[in-house]
């Protein structure tokens, strides 16, 4: 699921030319669903704050950066729009429909 959301957050990042193709993005699974939530809402309340979200970026980014330092800063970026992106009624929250309908319409 980490990989999935890295991915979505690159593909969402604003990329320097000249930029690959981004890497696809695909429907997780209910075990995976559950694991994106215990991994972000560190607060378990059934929702994803900003707060928390933001956390989780800085970490995701930092273990992409280890991976290829010349990507340092584009996972938080890409993760940025991801946020805005599958907080659809703008609420500040991220819920589990939310994320399941922001993930399915990228298929």
């Amino acid at each position: 699921m980490l990989i999935a959301l890295l991915a979505l957050a690159l593909q969402t990042a604003p990329t320097p030319a000249p930029a690959t193709p981004p890497a696809p993005v695909v429907e997780p699974a209910a075990d995976d669903e559950a694991e994106f939530f215990a991994m972000f809402d560190t607060n378990k309340d059934g929702s994803i704050g900003k707060a928390e979200f933001d956390a989780m970026s800085v970490k995701i980014d930092a273990e992409a950066a280890k991976q290829d330092p010349s990507q340092k800063g584009q996972a938080a970026a890409g993760l940025a729009t991801a946020f805005a992106l599958m907080d659809q009624n703008k609420d500040g929250r991220i819920t589990r429909e939310e994320f399941r309908t922001i993930v399915k319409a990228g298929q």
